[in-house]
C-alpha cells in the first residue's frame, strides 16, 4: 500500500490542505526488530525506541521523514481508548514524524471483514486503515497544530468508513477521508 500511494487520487486528497504544495510519499523500506514489544509506548518511549532502532541500522533520517513502528500486540492501555496514533518526535537533532499502529488482533480496532475482496487477513487490513489514516493524518496535521476540522478533528477521523480504493500496488480498503474543498468524506 505504501508503495503504491505516491501520484495516486487518494494521496492528491491531502493537496487541499498542502497550501499551494502537492502530497507525495516515497517508500524507504522495512526494519523488523525481533525483541519483545512495548507494553505502553507512550509518545516519548516510542520515539527512543524508533530512533535507536534507526541508529542500530545506521540509518539518520531526513528532516520530517515518517516512521512507521508497528508492534505485534495491542497494549492493554489502548482498549477503548484509541487504534493507532500520529505525532513528531526529535531523532539525533533531526524532527521526524512517527505513527504508532498496534496489531489489532482481538482488539475493538480489528476491522472485521474483506469488503474489498483483496484476500489478505483481517489483522492486515486493519494495519493497512490505521496506517493510511495515521499517514494522511500527518501529512495534514504532522505536529498536531495545523488542519482541524470544528469538531477538532482531523481529515481521518471524520468519516469512519471504508473504501475500495485502486493504487499502482493493487486495491486496498482504506478510509474515506474529509475533503474541506467537497465539505463531505470522499475516497476517489
Amino acid at each position: 500500500m505504501l508503495r503504491g500511494l505516491d501520484g495516486s487520487a487518494y494521496l492528491a486528497i491531502a493537496d487541499q490542505y498542502m497550501r499551494g504544495r502537492r502530497a507525495t510519499t516515497s517508500f524507504a523500506g522495512s526494519l523488523f526488530d525481533s525483541s519483545a514489544p512495548l507494553a505502553d509506548p507512550t509518545g516519548f518511549v516510542l520515539a527512543d525506541y524508533a530512533c535507536r532502532i534507526l541508529e542500530s541500522n545506521r540509518i539518520a533520517p531526513p528532516e520530517g521523514d515518517l516512521v512507521f513502528v508497528i508492534t505485534s500486540n495491542f497494549p492493554a492501555a489502548a482498549q477503548g481508548v484509541y487504534c493507532a496514533w500520529h505525532g513528531s518526535a526529535n531523532c539525533h537533532g533531526q524532527s521526524i514524524l512517527l505513527a504508532y499502529t498496534p496489531n489489532p488482533t482481538g482488539s475493538w480496532c480489528d476491522s472485521g471483514t474483506d469488503v474489498c475482496k483483496t484476500g489478505l487477513s483481517v489483522p492486515t487490513l486493519s494495519l493497512l486503515t490505521m496506517g493510511a489514516h495515521e499517514l494522511m493524518e500527518s501529512i495534514t496535521d504532522p505536529f498536531g497544530s495545523a488542519w482541524h476540522g470544528r469538531e477538532g478533528w482531523e481529515m481521518a477521523d471524520r468519516c469512519g468508513f471504508q473504501a475500495c480504493v485502486p493504487l499502482s500496488t493493487g486495491t486496498f480498503e482504506l478510509p474515506h477521508l474529509y475533503s474541506n474543498a467537497n465539505h463531505a468524506c470522499i475516497a476517489r
